[in-house]
């Protein structure tokens, strides 16, 4: 089964014109270290493929050279080093270096970075409130009474029957969900707190501030499961997610809060932003891939024209060495044509040779600005629909803009499908299969 499935990877990979990938390390039941990695592309039907190239031990230091020498390992497996486009890795400082060591582009993990900003931002503002929120779950998490008079006490108030969620620093989402559950179950906790004569410093306001802060942390919750998606393009929605964050975040700053608390968690998630963020403002493929998606084009730029007019100016140059390279290669397989009839024919010879040379070729700036222009001009998608379907349907329309969406779309946003890969993984190596090798 893994020799069949192996030879399907094989030859998926092998018709792929440009790849991008993601790797990631975990360590399992056992303390046993593994890397993997995950290629993506865009198959001859445009559709997005991802496909798991390796998920092994690795036994060695995580240095940068080891991690590059791996993944240098399994390019050459799969023979795709010049197609590979970008990796995409967390922020660790050895993933990066890694890298950089390939001589490949690298693209942070845009949910990784959204944990890291909305954890600092957490600590720095009402860390309080979320000390004293932990403390009372973990109350109830521990204590079989609490959470049997939790239950019935929801059961008595005609409440759903919902456990209640403990934060994970390392899991994304997981302080939303907590506060959240706690929210939820706000009636039933305050008389199972009487009840059990438990003291809690929580005050109403708190509770308020609680409320405040959901509603800032659902736009980063969303953001993150957006941006999560395998099966539709995500590079461009990153880029564009960027500044939809950073504009109502700013938007809430300049109605301001009563709250000191929601004040600084939204002054730190707007400059966690613009500091995490920068790479992903300054990047071209994530630029291009902004213009390239039909459900953005100009609108993804908000109103920086200057970026707009940067960006289009990079896609234009790029389309024009394109075609002048189609140029030559007219040029080339016209001179190398078999000789005809008439070439042979010493009265007409001359005259047809001369014929063929004068074969015109497309002015490469002429035919990139009007490309660009019609595909700029063409209706625009909606958000909610996929755009890989569109270009697909308009590929013969704008064929090499379609050549450049190939390269760039297949990116994803985050290193979530190593993640995922991590996740079935736990589900196999449990504590009752815990003799398992690598």
């Amino acid at each position: 089964m893994f020799n069949e499935t192996k030879e399907k990877v094989n030859n998926s990979i092998l018709k792929a014109k440009y790849i991008s990938l993601t790797t990631d390390g975990w360590t399992n039941y056992n303390n046993v270290s593994f890397f993997a990695i995950t290629g993506h592309f865009i198959n001859e039907d445009g559709y997005l493929q991802t496909l798991l190239l390796k998920c092994s031990e690795f036994a060695l230091n995580h240095t940068a050279v080891n991690i590059a020498e791996w993944i240098q390992n399994i390019m050459e497996e799969y023979d795709i080093k010049n197609k590979v486009v970008a990796v995409v890795t967390d922020n660790a400082t050895n993933m990066k270096a890694a890298i950089n060591i390939l001589k490949l582009t690298h693209i942070p993990c845009f949910a990784h970075s959204l944990n890291i900003i909305v954890q600092t931002s957490l600590k720095t503002s009402i860390k309080r409130i979320i000390d004293e929120v932990k403390s009372i779950v973990q109350h109830f998490k521990k204590s079989a009474t609490a959470t049997q008079k939790l239950m019935q006490m929801q059961k008595n108030l005609k409440y759903p029957v919902l456990k209640l969620k403990q934060d994970v620093p390392t899991r994304w989402n997981s302080t939303y969900d907590m506060l959240e559950r706690f929210v939820l179950n706000k009636k039933p906790l305050l008389s199972c707190l009487a009840i059990l004569n438990i003291k809690t410093n929580l005050t109403d306001r708190d509770w308020e501030t609680i409320n405040k802060a959901l509603e800032i942390l659902k736009l980063f919750k969303l953001a993150t499961e957006d941006v999560s998606a395998e099966k539709s393009v995500t590079l461009s929605k990153m880029g564009v997610l960027c500044r939809i964050l950073l504009d109502r975040m700013l938007k809430i700053e300049i109605n301001g809060s009563v709250e000191i608390e929601i004040s600084e968690l939204v002054n730190s998630l707007i400059k966690g932003i613009r500091e995490k963020y920068a790479p992903y403002f300054s990047n071209e493929l994530v630029q291009k891939s902004i213009l390239l998606d039909p459900r953005h084009k100009k609108h993804g730029f908000f109103d920086d024209k200057l970026k707009f007019r940067e960006t289009y100016d990079l896609v234009l140059n790029e389309l024009k060495r394109l075609l002048a390279r189609q140029n030559e290669l007219t040029t080339e397989q016209t001179e190398t044509l078999p000789q005809t009839t008439e070439q042979s024919n010493p009265l007409w010879g001359d005259y047809d040779a001369k014929k063929r040379l004068n074969v015109p070729t497309t002015n490469s700036t002429a035919a990139a600005i009007n490309e660009l222009g019609g595909y700029l001009k063409d209706q625009d998608l909606g958000i909610k629909e996929d755009s890989l379907i569109w270009w697909q349907k308009n590929k013969h329309a704008y064929p090499n803009l379609y050549e450049i969406i190939l390269r760039i779309m297949c990116i994803p946003a985050t290193s979530v499908p190593c993640e995922r890969i991590f996740s079935k993984a736990g589900n196999i190596l449990t504590d009752r299969r815990n003799r398992l090798t690598p």
